[in-house]
């Protein structure tokens, strides 16, 4: 009978000592989980941090070129830059007419036909930056509604782990 009491005593103490480690283990698993969620959630915030400082970095460089942008046209004034060529082409027409053998006015025309040229080329290179802030400007509404999204992805899956 003493050797049952004894035996069944090992049972439990063996018994006892796996329940012990079954929940050393099970509370091990909890906090190496709950850990790896914060390093999730803390990782998340930094690439939020870092996104929303990219996006106020680019938004600022937008507002930058929008400016410049406008600078430019107000320099050149560009629905007055059309006229302009259109007065330059004119006189350049009546100059032809007036003398076409005069040395002075030959070098007239061909000054007033660079410019033109060059009012041309310009008026090319205001369109196309307009066109590449419209582009950067469609960039970063897409890249701020990204940033939307993962801000809520975060968010629920906080939301989850809790």
């Amino acid at each position: 009978m003493v050797a049952v009491n004894e035996s069944m005593l090992a049972f439990n103490d063996s018994i006892s000592q796996s329940l012990s480690k079954i929940e050393q283990n099970s509370k091990k698993n909890v906090l190496d989980h709950l850990q790896r969620k914060d390093d999730e959630i803390a990782a998340s915030k930094a690439a939020e941090e870092q996104e929303r400082r990219k996006n106020f970095t680019a938004q600022a460089e937008i507002n930058k070129l929008k400016v410049l942008l406008q600078v430019e046209q107000k320099k050149l004034g560009a629905t007055m830059q059309d006229k302009v060529v259109t007065k330059l082409q004119q006189e350049v027409d009546r100059l032809k007419e007036e003398s076409k053998s005069n040395a002075n006015v030959k070098q007239q025309m061909t000054d007033l036909q660079q410019e033109i040229t060059a009012l041309k080329t310009n008026n090319g290179t205001l369109k196309r930056k307009l066109a590449d802030i419209s582009a950067y400007d469609a960039e970063m509404k897409r890249l701020t509604k990204r940033r939307r999204e993962l801000i809520d992805e975060s968010t629920k899956t906080g939301a989850e782990g809790s």
